[in-house]
């Protein structure tokens, strides 16, 4: 009886250890964007120019996300680098940068004012340093992402 009960209850715990395992690095490269935004948007803040705020945002979050090999590349022609980030400095159009092939849509609320920034950060969770070891049980990240962003005052 007893191995009947091994035989049953093996795969329930073995999928439900992949679940804890996944969704644990999950929440930790969620707290590692969200931290990154909110650096990036501080160090935005700093800048007089959008050109100048978007360089120091790309910089302060790049500093951050690091630590998962994940990086903001400034050329317009990578697609590999799977993040991307909308810098919104006042009223000023967006700036857009990162992997081309990555759709990042800031919120349109709250509005923003011309004495605000807003930085969003958007990460492909298909193509980032996440396993994908759930896929098989039918819970896939393709075609996710993850989409954070803060806001400040201009200083």
């Amino acid at each position: 009886m007893s191995t009947l009960e091994a035989i049953v209850a093996l795969p329930i715990v073995i999928i439900v250890t992949f679940a804890i395992f996944q969704f644990g690095i999950l929440m930790v490269v969620q707290q590692t964007v969200t931290r990154a935004t909110i650096e990036a948007a501080r160090a935005a803040s700093q800048e007089s120019t959008a050109t100048a705020a978007n360089i120091a945002a790309i910089a302060a979050a790049n500093d951050v996300l690091a630590v998962h090999n994940l990086t903001i590349d400034s050329s317009s022609t990578d697609t590999t680098s799977d993040t991307k980030l909308v810098l919104e400095y006042g009223t000023a159009s967006a700036i857009q940068t990162g992997d081309p092939g990555l759709t990042c849509t800031p919120p349109s609320v709250p509005t923003m004012l011309t004495s605000e920034i807003r930085v969003t950060i958007c990460l492909d969770l298909e193509k980032s340093p996440l396993k994908n070891s759930l896929a098989s049980f039918g819970f896939s990240l393709a075609g996710k992402r993850l989409e954070i962003s803060s806001h400040t005052s201009i200083e």
